[in-house]
């Protein structure tokens, strides 16, 4: 994985490549999530990037046991909606 400094917010990002053979920027930390449990109505919302590059849904979970992700930066860089709509200049 690639390390660097988001262009917009400053934070530390990670680059993760997907199957695609193009990059995705994500939060570093590991986070942990799980599949939903239907039985108790729980839904998918939530978008996890795995090690691979392939992007999941599941539930993001406090406990360890489950299974290892990350979260996309796009997720949680106050910009980006600019870098979606192409508006900042790189």
């Amino acid at each position: 994985m690639m390390m660097a400094n988001c262009k917009s917010c400053g934070a530390r990002i990670k680059f993760i490549k997907t199957p695609a053979g193009k990059y995705i920027p994500i939060d570093p930390d590991v986070i942990f999530w799980r599949t939903p449990d239907t039985t108790l109505g729980e839904m998918a919302e939530d978008t996890i990037v795995l090690d691979d590059g392939s992007v999941v849904k599941g539930v993001i979970c406090m406990e360890t046991g489950t299974y290892e992700g990350y979260v996309s930066h796009f997720a949680t860089c106050p910009q980006a909606d600019k870098w979606r709509r192409g508006q900042i200049d790189s």
